[in-house]
């Protein structure tokens, strides 16, 4: 299996980018520092851990694919820096929604 991130997520984790808040609108406006230093709790799947089996025995199914825009709960996950990047691994279930264009 080739490897693409620094970062391996185990069982039911996956590893997310988190997106980057704007600090300008499309019409070239500066937003304030009040609006921008808020974390966003939407960003993309990047990997998913190895997989397995829940507590009850079942096979752990992924409903996320690599590459889902999604949203997630406000306070899960761990936030990693690595290689100067910004990740965050969280299970699965903190996951609210797939986001579609």
């Amino acid at each position: 299996m080739e490897q693409k991130y620094p970062i391996i997520p185990f069982g039911e984790k996956i590893l997310i980018k988190r997106r980057v808040r704007r600090t300008e609108t499309e019409g070239g406006i500066i937003l304030p520092e009040s609006l921008t230093e808020q974390k966003v709790n939407e960003g993309t799947v990047l990997e998913h851990g190895t997989g397995g089996a829940d507590s009850n025995g079942n096979e752990i199914v992924f409903k996320t694919n690599i590459g889902d825009n999604v949203l997630f709960d406000e306070y899960a996950g761990h936030e990693i820096i690595k290689n100067d990047m910004n990740y965050l691994l969280l299970p699965e279930s903190s996951i609210v929604c797939i986001l579609r264009d």
